[in-house]
């Protein structure tokens, strides 16, 4: 790896000083980390993947559209401009962070919903992401139970239901990816989830 993880950490408490999203990165890269030693994955990785996952959050549009550079990208989500951060996040984390590993990067695109076959690193981010310490919404907290409870596919299975339904209560309609995705888990996990 040849980028610099205290030059990324000081780059983003610098960013975030005073924005309550630090504590919200802080925790996706410590929950990421965390998860990351319990199921044999590289918890650098995963810290650098949790650090950097919403860097670029708070651009404009416009701006993450112009640092993604990709106009197949920049189309597929333009009826869910949510993502462009993440795509944009993974870009700049490649560009000015000198971070190439695929797995960090990946991570870091895929970490809103995920995506068909994810690795194990993908999945730690989405669920820390979304289980992190500071988030306060009911299903979050009900997530984060069952996982601290060690039923890591069922944690994982309502984590992207819970943002799918997110999503349609927003009267917004699931990308189809979403749907696939949602509808592999419950197909590789129903045995662990009850049956809605």
């Amino acid at each position: 790896m040849q980028f610099n993880l205290e030059e990324i950490y000081k780059s983003v408490l610098d960013k975030y000083k005073g924005n309550k999203r630090l504590d919200h990165i802080l925790g996706v890269a410590n929950t990421a980390k965390n998860l990351a030693i319990i199921y044999g994955e590289d918890e650098k990785k995963a810290y650098i993947a949790g650090l950097l996952h919403d860097y670029i959050k708070y651009e404009s549009f416009e701006e993450m559209i112009k640092i993604i550079d990709d106009k197949e990208i920049e189309e597929k989500f333009k009826n869910s401009p949510q993502i462009y951060h993440a795509y944009a996040s993974a870009k700049y984390a490649n560009k000015y962070f000198n971070i190439e590993d695929e797995e960090i990067l990946n991570a870091i695109r895929y970490h809103v919903y995920g995506r068909v076959d994810m690795t194990m690193l993908e999945q730690i981010l989405v669920i820390s992401d979304y289980t992190e310490i500071s988030r306060k919404y009911e299903e979050c907290i009900e997530v984060r139970r069952i996982l601290e409870q060690g039923e890591y596919d069922k944690a994982m299975y309502y984590c992207l239901k819970y943002t799918n339904d997110a999503v349609i209560r927003q009267k917004n309609t699931p990308m189809e990816d979403q749907k696939i995705i949602l509808n592999n888990l419950k197909e590789k996990y129903y045995g662990n989830v009850k049956n809605d």
